[in-house]
């Protein structure tokens, strides 16, 4: 069985708000809680946490990461750096 970890990211301001589930592939994810993070480190929180699940599903402790609003934060931020270089 695999476990699942779902992280919700939401830009706030300067912040970014990172819900997160986790549980067995096909249960109910349980809300796990609540990171503020700037944005290195939710990059860096991003980062290390894809990269265990890499090294789990190598030595077959299988687990999943879904990352959703991701993207959404990534165009904001561009935005941001836009503006302020333009």
């Amino acid at each position: 069985m695999r476990t699942v970890f779902k992280l919700r990211s939401i830009l706030k301001g300067k912040h970014i708000h990172t819900t997160i589930f986790s549980g067995n592939e096909g249960q109910t994810l349980a809300n796990t809680g609540t990171l503020v993070q700037d944005v290195g480190e939710w990059q860096l929180f991003g980062a290390l946490l894809s990269c265990g699940a890499r090294l789990n599903a190598a030595t077959q402790g299988i687990s999943v990461v879904v990352h959703e609003g991701a993207e959404k934060i990534i165009e904001a931020l561009s935005q941001q750096k836009e503006n302020k270089d333009g």
